[in-house]
């Protein structure tokens, strides 16, 4: 399927090669705008990708990845993006100002014109980080989202030296009371599993939401099939885990996912560990941006906690947009209703969780 905008057109069945060409040479590549990414999600059931390409002539310069969620017939909602690190859509580097404006606009037009010919339910689209584009002509609510981006010093003791005494202090306090950070492996994810199910009852938080450990190895073995793209922070006391970190790496950026602590981690501050550790390597592997997944502006926020760990290691909130849209009102709010009778939300499963 093709549609023409000017001299660009947009494919809805782009081939992987087609796909990898743009976001290996991306201004602003995503991990969740990867192909991998897709195999990922679409292995989760009722979920497929959705892949629109922009070309000029024969060649690729603009992407967007999209998911729909189905229970049978019936669509419950389209989604690109996510509310925590943004998303696409995906830009070459050569691109001028004026193509990549019609791209981000017929890319995010086409999407929408999906969503209304399929009848979902919902739709949502998180944006790229920094994004300032002219907005698409599009019947949907526009918002805005936050999240803390690092750019990395030029070297370790750079980084160490910006903390500040007490940054360096929280980074410490931990290896000298016996904790120990390593890189874990796919063997490691069932403890990992384990203590995000304790957290997420310690929370409060819907489990039925939790990934299975299949969903894990399964992300795993999608990462692993191209080195450096996925790695696995634990810490450790008297050989047990207390704390691990979930590191995923496109282009110039990695991504700081699916952090979690049991209590006597916490008290260890493994989390102060295992994101230095993160970023130290990144710096000595010759990355640029470290996005820290998720944060708020709000002051007044209940997460405005993490926001500020988050920022206490020099990152700067960075802004994306959210365009969201609700399609049949009435099935939307019956469907809702019967899911939240047994404990569901109408949202997606979340993929790195809590």
């Amino acid at each position: 399927m093709l549609s023409s905008v000017k001299h660009l057109s947009l494919s809805t069945t782009p081939t992987e090669a087609q796909w990898n060409s743009v976001i290996r040479s991306a201004s602003n590549p995503h991990f969740n705008q990867t192909w991998e990414w897709g195999e990922f999600y679409g292995m989760m059931p009722g979920i497929h990708p959705i892949r629109l390409l922009a070309m000029e002539g024969e060649k690729p310069i603009a992407m967007l990845q999209a998911f729909e969620w189905k229970k049978g017939p019936l669509s419950l909602g389209i989604t690109s993006g996510g509310a925590g690190e943004g998303g696409g859509p995906v830009f070459v580097k050569t691109i001028d100002r004026d193509t990549e404006i019609r791209c981000y606009q017929s890319l995010i037009a086409t999407l929408f014109r999906i969503f209304k010919e399929k009848k979902s339910l919902r739709f949502l689209l998180y944006t790229f980080p920094g994004d300032e584009l002219p907005a698409p002509d599009i019947s949907a609510k526009t918002g805005i989202k936050s999240t803390p981006i690092l750019r990395l010093q030029e070297s370790e003791e750079l980084f160490l030296q910006s903390l500040g005494h007490e940054g360096r202090w929280e980074q410490t306090i931990g290896i000298k009371r016996g904790l120990k950070i390593m890189e874990g492996g796919r063997h490691d994810l069932q403890e990992y599993c384990e203590i995000q199910h304790a957290v997420a009852l310690a929370k409060k938080l819907n489990t039925k939401h939790m990934n299975t450990l299949r969903e894990w190895e399964k992300l795993w073995d999608i990462c692993s099939k191209k080195p450096g793209t996925i790695r696995f922070y634990i810490g450790k006391k008297d050989e047990k885990m207390v704390g691990a970190l979930i590191v995923l790496y496109y282009g110039d950026t990695f991504f700081l996912r699916g952090a979690v602590s049991n209590p006597e981690g916490k008290k260890l501050l493994v989390n102060n560990a295992l994101y230095g550790r993160a970023i130290i390597d990144g710096i000595r592997d010759g990355y640029v941006f470290c996005n820290m997944t998720g944060g708020t502006r709000d002051t007044h926020d209940p997460i405005y906690g993490i926001t500020a760990f988050k920022l206490s290691f020099r990152s700067e909130l960075v802004d994306f947009r959210r365009y969201s849209a609700i399609g049949n009102r009435y099935i939307n709010y019956a469907v809702e209703k019967i899911r939240r009778l047994f404990g569901y939300n109408l949202w997606f499963p979340l993929p790195i969780y809590p």
